[in-house]
Formats: structure tokens, sequence, C-alpha cells
């Protein structure tokens, strides 16, 4: 791909999504900070919760460049990813507010259910399409 190539579809990109997102997030964001900020242990609660933002906003940039018929071809696999981390948070998981759904790699700890919700709504719709 060029960089004019890049550039007209840039163009034509509808960035209605992420502004969405952006104040939802504003409103939230703040609300959190009223509600923390005089807490000695809460203070920088706001701060993680702009990280985590920040960060979606970037997968969600490069999950929305992805053609969806890439989701419907590799929906399957996808699956069997999301079942086999669920596998091995039977074997292998740690223990998180008195029940075993997480699963850790290294210093990032995740949660594999999380991922098998979005697998099994993409394998759902290549089984009805």
């Amino acid at each position: 791909m060029n960089w004019s190539t890049f550039i007209g579809a840039l163009k034509k990109y509808d960035f209605s999504f992420f502004g969405i997102s952006c104040a939802l997030f504003a409103v939230g964001v703040l609300n959190l900070y009223s509600a923390t900020h005089s807490s000695e242990h809460m203070t920088g609660l706001y701060k993680a919760q702009t990280a985590w933002f920040l960060l979606s906003l970037a997968v969600g940039a490069g999950v929305s460049l992805v053609h969806p018929k890439n989701f419907f071809r590799y929906s399957w696999a996808i699956y069997a990813a999301a079942l086999l981390l669920l596998v091995l948070v039977l074997l292998f998981g740690q223990k998180g507010m008195g029940a075993q759904r997480w699963i850790s790699f290294g210093p990032v700890r995740m949660q594999p259910s999380e991922i098998a919700k979005v697998a099994l709504v993409l394998v759902l719709g290549r089984w009805f399409a």
C-alpha cells in the first residue's frame, strides 16, 4: 500500500466510533476522578484508566483495519484458540477474587473467558451465515 492509497483510505474512514468512545470515556474518567481524588489509596486510578483506554483505542484502530472476511475466515481457529485458553485455565489458572479464572503470561494476567465471548460470537456468526 503506497502513501496516497493510505491517505485516501484515511479520508474515507468513519471516525464516529472513536469520537463517541472518547466522549464516553471523558465523562467516565471525570466521574472516577471526582469519586477517588480525595482517597489516598485510589488517587492514581484515573491515570491507570486513561492508560488502558489509550491502549484500547490503539487496539480498536488496528482491528478496524482488518477486513471483515478475515474474521469470517479465521473464526473457527479463533474459537479453537479460545477453547485451548479455557482448558489452560483449568490446568494452570490462578485464583482471583475467589475463582480460578486468570492465566499469567509473565507480568500480564488475562481472563480467557473474555476472549471466548468474542470467539463464540464470531463462530456462531459463521455457523448461521
